[in-house]
């Protein structure tokens, strides 16, 4: 069985930092090809045009072949074979719920699955990291932080931008109240690396970024801060 490799950013990457691509090139150090075919799956953006044009510019300058899979008037007739054929998806931030509930309609989840099984590195930021869990807090729905069912590609939970206002209490709140299963608050800047299913490491590109894993024991939220190894 290949290695599989699967790269979640809490915030960073070329969408936010378009002049600073350290996480993008980390990712694409994780490929099985010397010249990686890269995939970006906008969904969570509604395909927007400006992150996509975004996405060409800055890993234009890494040499890889970039292609690009889009769901709103998609050319594309077996997205399987599409997908496949991969060396790294790369899932973009957005509306998680709604990415979600379109792959699914076009049972993307499953070959996601499978890409995964094949050695298909796996990556993305905030929804594009979110959806390889179990489930997620997020914003989908207005004015409040709820649970989002995703992948189960990896084990637990996942909260991006955990340093915003209100993310931490209520995902130990979720997660004390068993709302949410045990897992992983991920700030800005700040990203984990899986392989075959276990965290291999955390990564960060600010020294003031970081994330934890948190776990209900004996009626309480504990928190472990993930090890992280700084890139540049």
């Amino acid at each position: 069985m290949p290695e599989r490799h699967v790269i979640a950013l809490g915030g960073g990457g070329f969408s936010m930092e378009p002049d600073r691509l350290v996480f993008d090139e980390y990712i694409l150090q994780h490929s099985r090809s010397p010249r990686p075919r890269v995939c970006l799956l906008p969904t969570a953006t509604g395909d927007s045009r400006q992150m996509i044009e975004g996405f060409a510019k800055a890993y234009g300058v890494f040499d890889c072949e970039l292609f690009c899979l889009t769901l709103f008037g998609t050319t594309v007739t077996d997205f399987r074979e599409y997908l496949l054929s991969m060396d790294v998806i790369y899932v973009t931030g957005g509306h998680t719920r709604n990415m979600l509930s379109i792959w699914r309609t076009w049972e993307l989840d499953k070959i996601l699955a499978e890409a995964h099984e094949a050695g298909v590195v796996l990556a993305g930021v905030s929804a594009g990291a979110a959806c390889w869990f179990e489930a997620a807090m997020t914003d989908s729905v207005p004015g409040k932080l709820s649970r989002d069912e995703c992948l189960g590609i990896l084990p637990g939970s996942f909260c991006a931008h955990f340093e915003n206002t209100g993310r931490r209490p209520e995902f130990l709140r979720q997660i004390g109240e068993r709302i949410l299963p045990a897992g992983y608050g991920v700030q800005n800047f700040a990203g984990l690396h899986f392989v075959n299913g276990r965290l291999h490491t955390g990564i960060v590109e600010s020294a003031h970024a970081g994330a934890s894993h948190f776990e209900l024991a004996n009626g309480d939220v504990i928190e472990k801060v993930i090890g992280s190894v700084y890139i540049s």
